[in-house]
């Protein structure tokens, strides 16, 4: 969980910088792990907010008649959606690279 607390702390740090600072965070951290497994974790980190939220307010005062559906909607297009997309094209990216090194041909051998 080294990517949520890395998206954390760039908002804590500068709130304007964040988005982009994410961007590349999120994609970086899909060519790390390099695995597909990967892109459930963005999903991971929305549903364990919501609970965390659910728990500090169950009535949720500000959410009006439906008290949990916005936020989940709203998590889901502006946060775990996006976030399993630039994840993906992270484990894209090291997947190619990996393919397109193995179809090159071997390295020469130096001269005796």
């Amino acid at each position: 969980m080294g990517w949520v607390g890395g998206l954390l702390a760039m908002v804590a740090i500068d709130d304007d910088l964040s988005l982009a600072g994410g961007i590349a965070l999120t994609v970086v951290a899909g060519v790390l792990l390099d695995t597909w497994w990967v892109l459930v974790v963005p999903w991971g980190a929305l549903a364990t907010a919501l609970v965390i939220a659910i728990v500090q307010d169950p009535s949720c005062h500000d959410c009006g008649e439906d008290p949990w559906s916005l936020q989940l909607l709203y998590g889901a297009i502006f946060f775990a959606a996006p976030a399993m997309a630039l994840m993906a094209i992270g484990v894209g990216a090291r997947r190619a690279a990996r393919l397109a090194r193995r179809g090159s041909p071997p390295p020469a051998r130096p001269a005796p």
